[in-house]
């Protein structure tokens, strides 16, 4: 069985970019942190700037 961040793992997502929209919470916050799991580099958008922010320190990437 392979890692989450394997290369060989048909979900592995690293190299990949995705844009999240309404990633300060609910689905688009849970949808963010598995997408981030699988390797991916994300841009997230929200109404909500505090809630993004919040998403953001959760993932780990307060940097942006």
């Amino acid at each position: 069985m392979t890692e989450t961040g394997s290369p060989f793992n048909p979900l592995h997502l690293g190299g990949r970019h995705v844009l999240v929209t309404g990633g300060g919470s609910g689905i688009g916050r849970a949808t963010a942190q598995l997408l981030h799991r699988l390797g991916a580099r994300l841009s997230l958008v929200d109404l909500e700037g505090g809630a993004l922010e919040q998403t953001l320190e959760l993932i780990g990437a307060g940097d942006g």
